[in-house]
């Protein structure tokens, strides 16, 4: 078998950040583009594929991010909706996967069945103090999906059975401010429900 290792520390500082500012004129939000100063990331990746067996191939990889604004420009006659130390939007500190392939030769055909589990910390949908985001905060959530590959020797024809998301974990893309009556509004993504399909794929090259 073999493995391949590789790992990165990364810091990078950001001046004239731009970001999106939300505020109200009456009762109708307004989106605008602000810049919200000097900002700066750091941390460090890891990440590795092992193939300890001819039919088998692992890999994965975890993240840790310092995501926070380091200056806070605020516009003239408002309040700092932001200060030194407050986290960047979608930026989780914690961020995996892991991966696994067999490749199992049965005749004219390879099965190859695969599964990839995948994990990130919460974070949080806007720009601006922890207190005053809680209720834009996305939860921790975790994922795994699945899949079985029917393959000819050549590799011309593949036949895939695909289950996403196969533990129902409910979680939301992105949380807004400015539903009725000034609550929340949830971006589901498609993945946020646990569903199955297939996929067939023909290679009409050499």
């Amino acid at each position: 078998g073999s493995t391949i290792l590789n790992a990165a520390v990364f810091k990078a500082d950001y001046s004239n950040f731009q970001t999106n500012n939300f505020f109200f004129i009456g009762t109708t939000q307004v989106t605008s583009l602000m810049n919200a100063g000097d900002v700066s990331t750091q941390g460090v990746e890891v990440e590795f594929q092992s193939r300890p067996s001819e039919i088998l191939t692992l890999s994965g990889g975890v993240a840790y991010t310092d995501a926070q604004i380091d200056e806070f420009f605020t516009p003239p006659g408002q309040n700092p909706t932001a200060v030194s130390g407050d986290p960047l939007p979608f930026a989780p500190k914690w961020k995996g996967n892991l991966s696994a392939e067999w490749r199992l030769e049965m005749g004219a055909i390879d099965v190859i069945p695969a599964f990839v589990a995948s994990y990130q910390s919460d974070q949080y949908a806007d720009i601006g103090r922890r207190a005053a985001l809680q209720n834009r905060k996305i939860d921790a959530y975790g994922t795994i999906d699945a899949t079985l590959a029917f393959v000819t020797k050549d590799d011309r024809y593949r036949l895939t059975l695909v289950g996403r998301n196969l533990t129902d974990e409910s979680y939301a893309a992105l949380l807004q401010t400015g539903g009725p009556a000034g609550t929340v509004r949830y971006v589901i993504p498609r993945d946020a429900d646990r569903y199955f399909g297939a996929q067939v794929r023909v290679n009409f090259g050499n």
